[in-house]
């Protein structure tokens, strides 16, 4: 488990169709469920990361990947 799961998982994200509609199928009502259902999403698809990494890897911005991103 790691922040760079968090990372890894997201750019996933930005790839796939099935993970976006996954996450906005979740129907969370706040910041705690949100969280939760990401990290079972992220888990379930090979990006295991605990709450504390989540909110560790998104205090700076997760966009998608190119040429700014190292």
């Amino acid at each position: 488990m790691s922040v760079q799961n968090v990372k890894a998982f997201f750019e996933k994200v930005w790839t796939s169709e099935a993970l976006r509609a996954e996450l906005k199928g979740a129907g969370c009502k706040d910041r705690t469920t949100a969280v939760e259902a990401i990290i079972r999403i992220a888990t379930n698809a090979g990006f295991p990361f605990t709450a504390d990494e989540y909110d560790q890897a998104t205090r700076s911005h997760i966009g998608p990947p190119g040429p700014h991103r190292k």
